[in-house]
């Protein structure tokens, strides 16, 4: 019988396409600097940037996750945010200079076709949120912030409603956690509704330049002083541990969230009780966004488009917020803690004593993947006086690790097992007397010189003074026996002798 062998030859694009980790740069359309983003998903995407002499704003925008990107421009507009709430319903504001009103544009194509409608009056508005395709919010203020107004809009912004009363000066940002609860932040004032926008009343006299709220309670805001957090809708903030100005916030959950400052993109994966840094650019990040865990975009200056597909990456296994060894008694205690945990499988222990290398002495178990401080501690019996340094290893799941090590620590409790007989020569009746210094379960025993068990017993003793105690060996021969004490990983012995 024959055989025809087909060879089928498959010929692949010579552009090899791999999984990237963390933050990476995407080609842009555009080399101006980029002001605000909106996605609708992990590949419908639109961003907004403008440029002077002349004023001209352009939106760019992709439906391949950035592989590609169109361009629609703006010419005598400003352009100040973005905000689109499918892959079609999408909305603009910007400042229209030779009319000096704010214009709003609105597509309901996914941006190929834009609709502007001019606001009323000589309102600037700095912030749009859609709760959904037709109803919409606005904020901004008037005459160089001299009255705020909020707008609301029940046909998707074709024609707006305004409130003018009981509204800080200037109006910074709009947000909605659901079609009642909203917020809006402005000059030394904190308004909120809790009716969908038909009432609002100042909650709070704190200034955030913009706010994040992912339900009625839980939120976030930025400032010169740092990002702040509330937990009761905004009656009350906290400094987060995230200290200075920043560009722009963005929460996908009740604890995870990314912030821009400068060139650079800090995560926080506990609620913003710590920060760690992700990625340092050469150029100025304006606004990050995402639209899951995993899925984000980060822009900026200069055409800077980033993007992630692994929430940025860049995850140290763990954050150890303190470690410290003192000297306490007759051990050394090591405390640690740790703000989260991720992929923690636990910590090695090292010690090393004066000049000598570090040895390793214990292991300790993490805490896996966690967003609570957690504490640990640790003691150590040293079996010399001197001074002291420890090292933790901490290791992840995947084998990656991170060392950290204490400052000196001086011990000088070190004593001898100690352990006597009386009297020695003795007649039947053993008397002794003994102390280990770290106490725990003390181990004694009388053994015969071929190393038969005569006497055994285990003593649960807190170290703190000699123990006496009395061995009945009236039933054994005369002879000579070894007395032993045993205490962690200590042992001390002496010979005896019985005469009858």
């Amino acid at each position: 019988m024959r055989y025809k062998i087909v060879v089928i030859l498959i010929l692949f694009s010579s552009e090899l396409i791999f999984a990237q980790e963390g933050w990476f740069q995407i080609s842009s359309s555009s080399s101006e600097n980029l002001k605000d983003l909106s996605f609708s998903d992990e590949n419908h995407g639109w961003i907004i940037g403008s440029t002077n002499n002349p004023v001209s704003g352009f939106c760019i925008y992709t439906t391949d996750g950035g592989s590609s990107w169109s361009n629609k421009n703006f010419p005598g507009i400003s352009l100040r945010q973005v905000f689109f709430k499918s892959n079609i319903h999408g909305w603009i504001l910007g400042w229209n200079d030779s009319m000096e009103r704010s214009i709003l544009q609105k597509t309901v194509d996914g941006g190929n076709a834009w609709d502007d409608y001019t606001l009323g009056g000589s309102y600037i508005y700095s912030s749009i949120y859609f709760i959904e395709n037709t109803v919409g919010y606005i904020c901004g203020s008037f005459d160089m912030g001299l009255t705020g107004r909020i707008g609301v809009s029940y046909n998707g912004g074709t024609s707006w409603s305004y409130i003018d009363d009981n509204l800080p000066d200037i109006l910074t940002c709009i947000w909605f956690a659901n079609d009642l609860s909203g917020w809006c932040s402005g000059h030394d004032k904190l308004a909120a509704t809790t009716d969908g926008g038909d009432n609002w009343d100042i909650i709070n006299d704190i200034e955030l330049e913009s706010i994040h709220f992912i339900n009625d309670d839980l939120g976030w805001g930025r400032n010169n002083d740092g990002i702040h957090k509330t937990t009761n809708g905004g009656d009350n903030w906290e400094l987060t541990s995230f200290s200075g100005s920043s560009s722009d916030i963005f929460f996908i959950n009740e604890i995870t969230g990314w912030a821009a400052t400068g060139s650079m993109i800090y995560k926080t994966i506990n609620g913003g009780a710590s920060w760690f840094l992700q990625a340092d650019e050469s150029q100025q990040i304006n606004a990050v966004y995402f639209v899951n865990s995993d899925t984000g975009y980060a822009i900026g200056n200069n055409g800077l488009i980033l993007k992630t597909i692994d929430g940025g990456g860049g995850e140290i296994p763990v954050e150890l917020t303190s470690f410290t060894a003192s000297a306490q008694g007759k051990y050394i205690i090591l405390n640690w803690e740790t703000a989260t945990e991720l992929n923690n499988f636990g910590f090695k222990i090292y010690r090393k004593l004066n000049d000598n290398k570090f040895e390793f002495i214990n292991f300790t178990e993490g805490n896996g993947t966690s967003s609570e401080p957690h504490n640990y501690i640790f003691k150590d019996y040293p079996c010399q006086n001197g001074e002291y340094k420890y090292q933790l290893k901490q290791i992840d799941y995947n084998g990656a690790e991170k060392i950290y090590e204490s400052g000196n620590v001086v011990y000088n409790h070190y004593q001898e097992l100690q352990i006597s007989a009386f009297p020695n020569p003795f007649n039947g009746l053993l008397n002794i007397e003994y102390n280990a210094p770290e106490g725990g379960d003390v181990q004694i025993g009388v053994f015969s010189l071929t190393g038969e068990s005569i006497y055994k017993t285990i003593d649960k003793y807190n170290g703190e003074h000699f123990r006496k105690a009395q061995i009945d060996m009236n039933n054994y021969n005369s002879g000579i026996y070894i007395l032993r004490i045993n205490s962690k990983n200590r042992t001390r012995a002496i010979k005896v002798l019985m005469v009858k």
